[in-house]
């Protein structure tokens, strides 16, 4: 039987926040920013050219994990490890100004938009590392005005811009090999001096300083999504795989989380049924038993029947303490 689990309780973080949108509630208290390294001490990445998944052979191996993206038709893949040692990646995919961020204490990969609405219209804006960490997250600044950027917050909380919230863009966190399966044509992203075949960054044995109220497998990690006034919903990687194909509903919104072969490899798709009508057949696809319509779970695209693409949703890989912290009040999914 299925069911939701409401939580109310806050416990510590392990590491960083989790990076979602919407940002919390403003705070009378004055933000308490903690400088562990000058400005620009890390280097970021700036607009690299992307190499072919044929170039990136001597580089990423079949078992190494990434950020994977797709803008329009445009896929990329961005490896964890390149990620976990430069944090940022100003990059442009589909046409579309992005910027990858990557915590390495929560493995929260967050991907966002770089254009922004400001009192003087749409603004581009690249982004470096301000040296500071606020909400125990990296914090960015942008080059342009200066304002500052938590990762944790994905909004301005100071400068010309602060109050301007990010727009985030949805990926996903797998194996290299399982990527270019689903995308044979993706890029990736790797420096000209990378190292060659970096050691594998896999998810972390993290243990819990806290009893949760659910069980926290496959290492503690949980899936999550959230929705602009704040309500979120957790699903746990092992809940994932044992069950294949997730029907769930956030604030009135059905979604879908379809399992992948490897624990934490999922896909999330806004469901274009209302109940449980989306089911996996024989073949493995998505069908929706009330029109016929068929959808590959990895791409969504539709591969038999009438109907649309599945439009993909933003959900964050990361500890379930991470998660927890950041929302406090999250729903849990349970078979």
């Amino acid at each position: 039987m299925q069911r939701l689990l409401v939580l109310g309780l806050l416990f510590l973080s392990l590491g960083c926040r989790a990076a979602t949108s919407p940002p919390p509630a403003p705070s009378a208290e004055p933000l308490a920013f903690e400088r562990v390294f000058p400005r620009d001490g890390i280097e970021v990445l700036d607009q690299i050219p992307p190499l072919s998944a044929a170039e990136a052979a001597s580089w990423v191996a079949p078992h190494d994990l990434v950020l994977g993206v797709v803008v329009g038709e445009e896929a990329r893949a961005y490896p964890v490890d390149l990620l976990a040692r430069h944090e940022v990646a100003n990059d442009t995919l589909g046409g579309e100004p992005i910027v990858v961020t990557f915590c390495p204490l929560c493995n929260s990969g967050i991907v966002a938009s770089r254009l922004v609405e400001t009192d003087d219209g749409p603004q581009t804006l690249s982004f470096g590392l301000s040296g500071d960490v606020l909400d125990e997250a990296l914090v960015l600044y942008d080059r342009e005005t200066e304002s500052l950027w938590p990762q944790s917050r994905a909004q301005a909380v100071s400068g010309p811009l602060s109050g301007t919230v990010l727009s985030l863009v949805a990926s996903q966190q797998m194996p290299w090999s399982e990527w270019l399966a689903t995308y044979p044509d993706s890029t990736v992203l790797i420096p000209p001096d990378a190292t060659i075949h970096p050691p594998t960054f896999a998810l972390p044995e993290v243990g819990a300083t806290a009893e949760p109220p659910f069980s926290p497998t496959a290492h503690g990690y949980v899936i999550g999504v959230a929705n602009n006034n704040g309500t979120a919903i957790a699903f746990p990687l092992e809940t994932i795989a044992e069950a294949r194909l997730i029907n769930a509903r956030l604030d009135g919104t059905a979604l879908l989380v379809v399992a992948g072969d490897d624990i934490g490899e999922a896909w999330l798709w806004r469901s274009p049924a209302q109940g449980d009508e989306i089911a996996l057949d024989d073949d493995g696809l998505l069908r929706d038993s009330a029109t016929g319509t068929a959808w590959d779970g990895a791409t969504g695209r539709v591969v038999a029947g009438e109907g649309q693409a599945l439009q993909s949703v933003a959900g964050r890989l990361m500890h379930w303490q991470a998660w927890w912290d950041w929302y406090p009040q999250s729903e849990v999914w349970e078979r």
